[in-house]
């Protein structure tokens, strides 16, 4: 479950939304002027999305050395008629 609320709502009671995210396993979302502006989750999110953010940035930089001869048209192309194939089950 993720909680929106307002920078100043937060600033005014940071500690119960700490208690809220740490005890209930919830995330809060920090806006300010209806925009993100901070994201307070639980440690084993936290490290579930850096895990996720390391292997994407692997992941992005092993596909560019593979296609790095390829011309962009045509290793799109490739990477969409995979995905296409992945989705299928092929």
């Amino acid at each position: 479950m993720v909680t929106e609320v307002s920078a100043v709502q937060f600033r005014q009671n940071p500690g119960e939304m700490l208690l809220a995210v740490q005890s209930q396993n919830t995330s809060t979302l920090v806006e300010e002027n209806g925009k993100p502006l901070a994201a307070l989750v639980d440690p084993i999110t936290f490290e579930s999305i850096r895990r996720l953010d390391s292997d994407w940035k692997r992941l992005r930089s092993e596909v560019a050395e593979a296609f790095e001869d390829i011309p962009e048209e045509q290793g799109m192309a490739i990477i969409q008629a995979i995905c296409v194939d992945v989705r299928h089950g092929r």
